[in-house]
């Protein structure tokens, strides 16, 4: 009898999935056709990472989080999953660092201090929404990730743009990383500092996919 319990349970929590899911599918056209950061084929990815990570030990991590429209995403995504899991973010909140000689010949061109926020712009991003913010760690990655990342992380998607900011992300990152856990690696395409710093790590990953202007791995 416990055992039919149990799988009536299993069944009624796929259906809720399946409902959440799909709302979460018609807020990723909905965030594409209001914001010019995320692309409906990076939400896509963030959601799937989410999903296949759903098991596994640890947080989530953002490490350059401008806004909060793809932090609050992530959490939109957890939270249909019905997941404890927490979602850490990390921001220097005054823009883009200054660019290196490792930055150079990039297809897009970001100048320094471009994509700056404030926490007060992150923060009202999750206004009205039914799940509380989560961890802020304002600074550069440098000053924060080598004692402000959480013990296991399950899913990191890392947006630093810079080859320096790449750098510190993965170097702090994998090591913290559960085995099978995915890194979701932005503008690796576009952005000639952030795929050398990738490259430079690539031997760390035991699966890698170049995906438009992103890559992702598997730990």
């Amino acid at each position: 009898m416990n055992e039919i319990r149990r799988l009536e349970e299993k069944v009624k929590k796929l259906e809720r999935w399946k409902k959440n899911i799909m709302s979460i599918e018609k807020r990723i056209q909905e965030i594409a056709n209001t914001s010019d950061m995320s692309s409906v084929k990076t939400l896509k990815r963030i959601q799937d990472a989410l999903i296949r990570t759903h098991n596994i030990l640890g947080d989530v991590v953002e490490l350059g989080c401008f806004q909060g429209v793809t932090t609050r995403f992530m959490c939109e995504v957890l939270k249909g999953l019905e997941s404890h899991k927490r979602v850490h973010v990390y921001d220097s909140f005054q823009g883009v660092p200054e660019a290196t000689v490792e930055d150079e010949g990039s297809a897009l061109d970001i100048p320094d201090g471009a994509c700056c926020s404030s926490f007060q712009k992150f923060a009202s991003t999750f206004e009205g929404a039914d799940f509380p913010l989560p961890f802020v760690n304002p600074g550069w990655f440098e000053d924060t990730c080598p004692q402000q990342l959480p013990d296991r992380i399950s899913m990191a998607f890392l947006d630093g743009d810079r080859y320096s900011s790449m750098i510190v992300s993965l170097e702090t990152v994998i090591p913290k990383m559960s085995k099978n856990g995915i890194v979701i690696m932005h503008d690796y395409a576009c952005l000639e500092g952030a795929k050398k710093a990738v490259n430079e790590h690539k031997h760390k990953f035991s699966v890698f996919h170049e995906e438009g202007n992103q890559a992702w791995a598997v730990i």
